[in-house]
This record gives C-alpha cells, structure tokens and sequence, in this order.
C-alpha cells in the first residue's frame, strides 16, 4: 500500500496506518525513506480476511483499538495504490458571467479529473449534446468560458464525470 501520487500540501507528506478487523495495528509507516515524505506499507503475507487503513498527513499517530488521531496540518488528495481516498464529489457548475456572447462559468469537482461539458435547450434527456472539449481540473475549481451561437436565445449547461 502507498501514497505515491498524494497531493497534500505544504509537505506532501503522508502516514499509513493497517489495522486488522479486531483492530490490531499490523504496520504502520511515516516515510517511504529518507527525502521521500510520501507512505508506504509492505507485508510479506496477510490471511483472508477484513483490513483497514487509516491515511492522512504527517503528524498522525496510531494504536491498536483503530486508534488514529491526527494534528497534521497536511491538506489536500490523498491516492492509495493509484485511487483516490476520498469518492469525488458531483461537479457543480456556475455561471459567472455573460459579455456579449461570451458565458463564464466555474466548475467545482476533483482535481485531476476530467468533465463534459453540455449544453440542451429545452432540458429533454436526448437533447444534451457534448460542447466543446473536455475540462480536466488543475484545481478543485476552476474557471473557463464557452461562446454562445447568434441564434442561441435560451442554452443550459451542465458538467458530467468522464469514466
């Protein structure tokens, strides 16, 4: 189990925590090694059965009974073995702004994920059609425009997660 590709910030420095299902602390790691503040676990052989993890950011502590406290000031996404911790949230789309015909608009969602941006004029389920490309997220939000047709009197937009 690791860290590798966290984005937490100031440090970037994460801590794991493996507990089984009575709540035994199996391992636990601060740093992959010396320079490198992302996590890592590595266990031979585990049996069957249920684990857990606890992950955040540096200034953890952990003990058996599942217990992990935490006065890291560490923000941001934590990944485990390539996937995020947290599910990502539905996108949230807002409009800024309206110059001529000129629309803006503020996508909040998951960093590093990608959306559809789409566009309907009467709301119909098969009226929704892709507008433009995609907007990937360098940040949880983010800001980005879209230009509306001279015959365009009423458009809706909405953000979609790609797979």
């Amino acid at each position: 189990l690791d860290t590798i590709g966290s984005t937490l910030g100031p440090d970037n420095d994460t801590e794991l925590f493996l507990f089984d299902a009575t709540g035994n602390l199996l391992a636990a790691n601060d740093d992959i090694a010396a320079g490198n503040y992302l996590s890592r676990i590595t266990i031979a052989s585990l049996g069957a059965g249920t684990f857990y993890l606890a992950a955040g950011g540096y200034d953890m502590t952990g003990a058996a009974g599942y217990r992990v406290s935490s006065a890291s000031v560490e923000a941001g996404q934590i990944i485990i073995n390539g996937i995020s911790l947290a599910p990502s949230a539905p996108p949230q789309l807002a409009a800024v702004s309206l110059v001529g015909n000129v629309q803006t608009f503020r996508l909040n969602g998951a960093q590093g994920r990608t959306y559809t941006i789409e566009r309907s004029a009467n709301l119909q389920p098969a009226s929704w059609t892709a507008d433009g490309a995609p907007v990937t997220l360098s940040t949880p939000e983010q800001t980005f425009t879209r230009t509306l047709g001279a015959q365009d009197r009423r458009v809706f937009y909405r953000a979609t997660e790609q797979p």
